[in-house]
């Protein structure tokens, strides 16, 4: 406790918790060194009209290619609805959720995207295996260093978009 109303004048609290918890915004600066921070965003870039993609369809693994997004209408900010809020609270939600193509990334750099969102814990391959000579390496998390290399705003964990009906007219 931080603030006391008897001494303080106001109640508050020190909360401390990872910059991974819940929904979140992955900043550039997450895998491109001295990218940029979350304070260095421009705000305008994560407001406005957002398209939701439904790829709710997919299973275990597989994935979103270039060739289907070529089908799609994609504008400035896309959401992917893959349904995976069915899983959280479960071991299951971390793994074999759809996930892109390294194709497919580079395919909404060169649309012009500047925010993409997902109710996955990420957009890249969760069999990749985060240890050894990976960590650190090309290989971990290429999807992700192709979002933020290009300065694309990465948000994960989206809470209950498995709920949403209606995909249309939607603002962030």
């Amino acid at each position: 406790q931080l603030g006391k109303h008897d001494s303080e004048g106001r109640e508050s609290r020190k909360l401390v918790l990872g910059t991974h918890c819940g929904t979140h915004v992955d900043a550039p600066s997450h895998f491109v060194l001295n990218g940029r921070t979350i304070d260095q965003i421009p705000l305008h870039h994560m407001i406005g009209r957002i398209t939701i993609l439904d790829f709710s369809h997919l299973g275990k693994n597989e994935i979103v290619s270039k060739e289907m997004l070529e089908k799609m209408n994609i504008t400035k900010r896309i959401m992917f609805k893959f349904g995976w809020g069915v899983n959280w609270k479960t071991d299951h939600f971390y793994k074999d959720y759809p996930f892109l193509s390294l194709e497919a990334a580079e395919y909404l750099v060169q649309k012009g995207v500047q925010l993409i969102a997902t109710d996955t814990p990420s957009l890249d391959d969760s069999r990749i295996k985060l240890q050894g000579k990976v960590l650190g390496s090309e290989e971990d998390s290429p999807v992700h260093k192709i979002i933020l290399r290009n300065n694309l705003i990465l948000v994960e964990y989206i809470a209950h978009l498995d709920k949403l009906k209606d995909l249309t007219g939607w603002n962030i």
